[in-house]
C-alpha cells in the first residue's frame, strides 16, 4: 500500500508538469555524456526506505502549492549514500523538484522540512532505466564501470530523474534517467 502511495505522488508530480514519455520494453541503458545547465530546485531530505517516501513527496508538493512555487521539470531523487551497503533505515535521499528562479526568494525561509537551492551547471553521465527494469543498482554499476573505462571520474552521487508514470504505481514499469555527476580529472 505504501508503494502505491509513493508512486501515486510521483506520478502526480510528473503529470503536473507534463513530463510523460514512453519507451519500448527492453531498451538498453546506453551511457551518454551531457552538460546540465544551472537549475533551481525545491528540495527536502528523507531518511529511510523508499517505500515510505511518498508522504514526504506529498508535503514537498504541498509547500510548493502553499507558496505559489510552480514545479518545472520532472521530480528527481539524489541518493546520498549507497543503498547496497547501508540498511534501508539509514538511506538518505534528497527529493528535488525543479522550480523557477523566482523561488530563490524562499531560500532559508521554508522551515525544517524544505528549502530552495541552486544546482550549478555540471557534466554528467546518463543511462536510461527503461520500463521493465526493476534494479537501479545494476544500471548504476554499469554506468560507473563505463565512466571509469572511458577516462572519466565521478562524484559517486547518483540522481534519478523520473520521466514516466506507471499505471500500477510499479517502479519497475517507470522510465527514468540514472545520472552520475562527473568530476574533472587531472
Amino acid at each position: 500500500m505504501k508503494n502505491i502511495f509513493l508512486w501515486s505522488i510521483i506520478i502526480m508530480g510528473v503529470l503536473l508538469i507534463g513530463g510523460i514519455a514512453t519507451v519500448r520494453a527492453g531498451e538498453e541503458a546506453v551511457p551518454t555524456i551531457r552538460e546540465l545547465p544551472e537549475e533551481v530546485v525545491l528540495f527536502a531530505l528523507f531518511k529511510g526506505s523508499y517505500e515510505n517516501i511518498g508522504p514526504r513527496i506529498g508535503k514537498l508538493y504541498g509547500v510548493a502549492g502553499q507558496k505559489g512555487i510552480r514545479p518545472g521539470k520532472p521530480l528527481s531523487f539524489s541518493y546520498l549514500n549507497d543503498h547496497q551497503i547501508i540498511s534501508s533505515e539509514g538511506w538518505l535521499t534528497e527529493i528535488r523538484i525543479p522550480v523557477g528562479k523566482d523561488a530563490l526568494k524562499y531560500a532559508g525561509k521554508l522551515g525544517k522540512m524544505a528549502d530552495v537551492k541552486v544546482l550549478p551547471a555540471r557534466k554528467v553521465a546518463v543511462a536510461i532505466k527503461a520500463p521493465g527494469q526493476s534494479d537501479r543498482g545494476l544500471i548504476e554499476k554499469s554506468l560507473m564501470d563505463w565512466i571509469a573505462s572511458n577516462g572519466y571520474s565521478s562524484t559517486g552521487v547518483v540522481t534519478e530523474v523520473f520521466l514516466s508514470n506507471a499505471q500500477s504505481g510499479d517502479y519497475a514499469q517507470m522510465k527514468s534517467e540514472i545520472i552520475i555527476q562527473l568530476t574533472e580529472t587531472l
